[in-house]
């Protein structure tokens, strides 16, 4: 599993070289945070949309120590609260789901959440943090529905709901 992960990222930064070479990007900013060091954001060519958030003068050295689970879950968390409005997210609780923390072999930390609108999961709507072993962002990838509203569906979602239901889904109201 671990090799499949590792292999998976080693991917995303290849697709990332061949995306920067394509996509048009954005101008470096300081983070929203306040915090001094640059980010790099390279958009999806077809949706103008972000995929990667790129981290300026973070080491990622390799070695065997790494984060907790726990302490990589809260800087991951932080982070996309303060940082998480250059995908479109506005609040980490109610549109983002942790799916898992995982440690590679280079003892990098890479934090998944799913996306969720309403107490269902968004289809591709995933976002990753990446941090290497002192805990510092340095990678943000993925992809984000920003303003998702489906208000007319709701009927729909009430009988899908009585089919497959959803954990710690909030009541549906009847229209």
């Amino acid at each position: 599993m671990k090799k499949l992960f590792t292999l998976s990222f080693m991917a995303a930064l290849l697709a990332l070289t061949l995306t920067a070479a394509a996509a048009p990007l954005v101008p470096l900013s300081p983070l929203a945070s306040g915090d001094k060091r640059e980010v790099e954001i390279i958009r999806d060519p077809a949706t103008n949309r972000p995929t990667f958030l790129l981290v300026k003068g973070v080491n990622r050295h390799h070695g065997h120590s790494a984060v907790s689970a726990e302490r990589a879950e809260a800087i991951a968390t932080d982070y996309l609260s303060a940082e998480g409005s250059a995908f479109g997210i506005s609040s980490v609780e109610s549109e983002l789901k942790l799916e898992r923390v995982e440690t590679d072999q280079l003892g990098l930390t890479h934090v998944r959440y799913h996306q969720i609108y309403q107490g269902l999961p968004v289809v591709t709507g995933e976002i990753y943090v990446h941090l290497n072993q002192t805990g510092e962002v340095y990678l943000v990838s993925g992809k984000f529905a920003p303003d998702i509203s489906l208000s007319p569906i709701r009927p729909y979602l009430c009988r899908m709901r009585r089919l497959w239901p959803v954990p710690n889904a909030p009541p549906m109201q009847s229209t």
